[in-house]
């Protein structure tokens, strides 16, 4: 479950983002992570306990200047409060963890699958 900026796609990106996978969960992504192809650098940021989540999705922001310069939107599935969120992190800083989370009143599966279109 890797993403890219999809205003890059089909040309050389610096930064992929993917799930980040729990070697000792099977099968369960925990989190997401962001690898810069040019220093080999991986950032993660992990949901938290009890906590698992599918693919992020790249949303740039307006106005973006870099690669890199947008949100990672991606569903997660809290198992001890059974709640479904929809975090929103800034893609520059992963580490300072959501700077939105929006409560979802349904539980969304695991293995959901989207796409951010921008101006219609």
């Amino acid at each position: 479950f890797t993403r890219v900026n999809d205003l890059h796609a089909c040309h050389p990106t610096r930064y992929v983002y993917a799930a980040a996978f729990n070697p000792e969960r099977p099968f369960s992504f925990d989190g997401v992570m962001k690898f810069d192809n040019e220093t080999q650098a991986t950032t993660t940021f992990h949901y938290g306990a009890n906590r698992f989540g599918g693919e992020a999705v790249f949303a740039p922001r307006v106005g973006a200047k870099t690669e890199d310069d947008g949100y990672l939107v991606c569903f997660v599935q809290d198992e001890a409060a059974q709640q479904s969120e929809c975090l929103i992190l800034d893609a520059q800083d992963l580490a300072a963890g959501p700077v939105a989370t929006i409560m979802v009143p349904y539980r969304v599966p695991y293995g959901f699958h989207a796409t951010w279109v921008g101006d219609l």
